[in-house]
Parts: C-alpha cells; sequence; structure tokens
C-alpha cells in the first residue's frame, strides 16, 4: 500500500507583533519581528530534506484580517521553492484571517490549494492514483460558532482521507469557542487523520487528531520549543513527531533566593540557567525571570527601580552573546503572603481580597471589566484579550496594591 507523508502546521500568525521587545536594542527587535519567518523557512527547508509530499496549514496562517502585504509576498515567494520540488501545500484560513477579507490575494500557485468557506474535498494524487482525500473549510467571517466538523462527509475512492479544521473542542475553557466540535464527533467521522489548528499549545486528543501548536511563540503564554508536526501514514500504521523550528523560545525561569545568596551570586545563577536553555539551533531566548525570595537580604533589589536596573544590566550581556537572551520581564515572588484580614483588621484590605477572589474563581466576570480596555485599538494590537494570562493579572494586581498600601 502506498504511504504518505506530510507536515501538519498551524498558526502561523505572520505579520504578528512583539510587544514584549519595547525595551531591546534594534538587532534584537529585529530578530523577533522576523521569528515567524525564520520558522516558515525552516519548515520549508524540512518539507524539502523529508521528501514530504504535501503540507498543511490548519488556519490563522496571518494574524490579522487585513493581512498585510508583506506576508502575503513573503509566504507566496517562499511556497515557490515547495512547487520545483513537487511539494503541493493544503490550507484553510481561521478566525484571525478570514478568507474573503480585504487585500487578501485572490490566486495563489497552482500547488497551493485554499479550501472554500463551505467544507470541500480535494485530491491529492501520487503515482497517478487517488491516494489521498483532504477535507477542509475556511472561515468566511471572524467569529464562526457553528460546527463545521459536523458538515465534513468521508468520500470514498482514496487510500487515505485527512480532515483539516481550525476549531476547538466545545469543552475546552482555554480559548473562546470557534467552531466547537467534541473528540467523539470527530472519531465517528473515521478520517485516518484530523489536522487541527486554533490552539497555540502541542495537544493531542487521540493519537489522530492534534494540534501542533503555533510555529513560533509570541508573548509569555507561549513557551518552550514551537514547531510542527510529521506525519506518515502507512495502511493502518500511523507515526507523529514534533519538529521544533521557532528561532526564538520564550521560558520562564524560577530563580530561588537562599539567605546566604549574595548579588554576585544571584547575578552568576541567573546567567547560568539563562545558558542552560539555550542551544545552537536558536537564535535567541526570551525569558521572564521570577525571583522567588527567600529572606529579606534582597528587600533593596525587590523595589521596582533596582529590579528594573538589575534587568537592563542583564540585558547588556545578553546582546553580546550567542544565541542572545532578552528578558523581557523580571519579577520577584515575596516569601510573604498576604491572607484575607480578620473581620476587625482593615476594611479595605478585606474588601481587596474578597473582590479579587471573586474573579480568581470567575474569570468571565473579569472579562466584564476588562472588556472595554482592551476594545482599544491599540491596546489589543499588542496584548489580545484571549491571550491574557487573567488569573495571574488578579493575583499580581492584588500583591501590588496590598504592598503600596502598607508601605504608606
Amino acid at each position: 500500500m502506498e504511504k504518505i507523508r506530510f507536515i501538519h502546521a498551524a498558526d502561523l500568525h505572520l505579520g504578528s507583533t512583539f510587544p514584549h521587545t519595547d525595551g531591546a536594542k534594534s538587532f534584537i527587535k529585529e530578530e523577533f519581528e522576523r521569528s515567524i519567518e525564520y520558522a516558515v523557512e525552516r519548515m520549508i527547508q524540512d518539507a524539502i530534506q523529508f521528501q514530504v509530499d504535501f503540507i498543511i496549514l490548519a488556519g490563522d496562517i496571518f494574524d490579522q484580517e487585513n493581512r498585510s502585504i508583506r506576508s502575503q509576498i513573503f509566504l507566496k515567494r517562499t511556497f515557490q521553492q515547495l512547487q520545483d520540488v513537487g511539494i503541493q501545500v493544503y490550507m484553510v484560513f481561521g478566525n484571525h484571517d478570514p478568507l474573503h477579507q480585504k487585500y487578501a490575494f485572490d490566486t495563489w500557485p497552482q500547488h497551493v490549494h485554499v479550501f472554500a468557506t463551505t467544507p470541500e474535498v480535494k485530491v491529492f494524487y501520487k503515482n497517478n492514483l487517488p491516494v489521498c482525500h483532504l477535507y477542509g473549510c475556511s472561515y468566511k467571517t471572524r467569529h464562526v460558532k457553528e460546527n463545521l466538523a459536523a458538515l465534513y462527509e468521508k468520500k470514498e475512492g482514496a487510500l487515505y482521507h485527512i480532515a483539516i479544521l481550525h476549531g476547538q473542542d466545545r469543552m475546552s475553557e482555554e480559548h473562546v469557542p470557534y467552531a466547537p466540535f467534541s473528540k467523539n464527533e470527530l472519531l465517528h467521522k473515521e478520517m485516518d487523520y484530523w489536522a487541527l489548528g486554533h490552539i497555540h499549545q502541542r495537544t493531542s486528543l487521540h493519537e489522530r487528531i492534534h494540534y501542533p501548536g503555533n510555529i513560533q511563540g509570541r508573548h509569555a503564554n507561549e513557551t518552550n520549543q514551537k514547531g510542527y508536526l510529521l506525519v506518515e501514514l502507512d495502511g493502518d500504521q500511523i507515526e507523529v513527531a514534533f519538529q521544533a523550528v521557532s528561532p526564538i523560545v520564550f521560558k520562564d525561569i524560577f530563580i530561588p533566593l537562599a539567605a546566604e545568596d549574595t548579588l554576585d551570586r544571584l547575578t552568576e545563577h541567573l546567567l547560568e540557567e539563562l545558558r542552560v536553555h539555550r542551544n545552537k539551533a536558536m537564535k535567541g531566548i526570551a525569558a521572564r525571570v521570577i525571583l522567588e525570595e527567600a529572606s529579606s537580604s534582597f528587600s533593596d533589589l525587590f523595589q521596582r527601580e533596582a529590579l528594573e536596573e538589575f534587568r537592563e544590566t542583564l540585558n547588556d550581556i545578553g546582546a553580546t552573546e550567542d544565541p542572545f537572551f532578552y528578558i523581557y520581564q523580571m519579577d520577584n515572588k515575596p516569601k510573604k503572603s498576604f491572607a484575607i484580614p480578620e473581620e476587625k483588621e482593615n476594611t479595605f484590605l478585606k474588601d481587596l481580597h474578597l473582590q479579587a477572589n471573586a474573579l480568581y474563581q470567575d474569570a468571565k466576570e473579569m472579562d466584564v471589566y476588562l472588556r472595554e480596555l482592551f476594545d482599544h485599538p491599540v491596546i489589543k494590537k499588542h496584548i489580545p484579550l484571549e491571550n491574557l494570562d487573567k488569573k495571574t493579572l488578579v493575583e499580581k494586581g492584588t500583591q501590588m496594591i496590598h504592598y503600596l498600601w502598607e508601605k504608606e
């Protein structure tokens, strides 16, 4: 039986901004701005090296509805390398880049197959035989609440059947429910593979149902190596392997502080941790450093001004290293916990903690308070509400207010 090998990628988000780089040196900013393109180029090189039959892109290929002309030209020129070696591309567009939008290209090269806004099937031929049926559907508008998977109908006449879908499990609470489905619904379709997109964390729902995650991390909630899935179907057998291609990796680095530590020892410890998390395949690392306080030895350092100076000094070092490191955020995690005050204690602090606890338990209620802020055209471009860690925001905000109140 003929086997097929393909790449499954999703959520490229070409044209994304990187708000964490506001204070970085210019060459580091340029590396961030080009990082998604670097990742795509690496994936294309891998496709040629691994001699895959085709590439699947499962939505959100571009970051904005009015996709940039630069990003579209880049992708078309990059796809040209695949045409030269006979590798096909099958792609759907998702909620960030619905198909019928301003400035969208009307045509793509012949080897690039774009699915329409109603479910359809495309045939992949190998050795003049219809080896694989691919099923897909692009978003027509940004908000698609319909169960698109339910509309996919398996069509006989091919050895393999692959469904491409940009959406999420309706039981998930991590994202806005676009094109919601259930795992059982997908399994009922009896496809050989479901190539999913939309969730940026690499996730496996079943041995034949996968999210590859996005191809390059863009902010604090998209940590660790990013890339694509290399899939091989050989009769009833399936092999799925993750391949990292992200040139810049976002990492959270926790540094415990011992009572006997000095600033020199802390600096060396931190630099060593930053080096451990890098390798030659990377261009750099973007780090959020959390200093875990164990004593009052570093109380001066935990003042915001001193902490910021420490971060900037370390970044001067990071800019000289290869791969570089850039600390976009440095926070302290105080040993002291802020408990809810007793009834007779400060009423303001008690109300603060009660309100924070209510928000912490109900993220949807918090959305109501944040919506006006994140509907602002400038703010929403840099910090999308859907990518915000709301519970961490509540916790840190409570700590900051509590600290400032006690300081006064």
